[in-house]
């Protein structure tokens, strides 16, 4: 589970800001957009692929 907690002297559109963050990272949007709707095994090697890339470029933009 994601979560923040608020630092001192901290906005809370930062807040969010950081929180939307961590959740982007995690993948946990991209999940439940992945599994909205039937598809079809062939879509899902394609994506499957598709999404190591994307996950390569998040790691490398936030040097994990």
């Amino acid at each position: 589970m994601v979560g923040v907690r608020k630092r001192t002297d901290e906005s809370v559109d930062s807040l969010i800001k950081r929180f939307n963050a961590r959740v982007y990272r995690s993948g946990i949007l991209f999940e439940y957009m992945e599994n909205q709707y039937y598809k079809k095994p062939s879509t899902i090697k394609r994506n499957k692929k598709n999404r190591a890339k994307f996950l390569q470029k998040i790691q490398n933009k936030y040097n994990y």
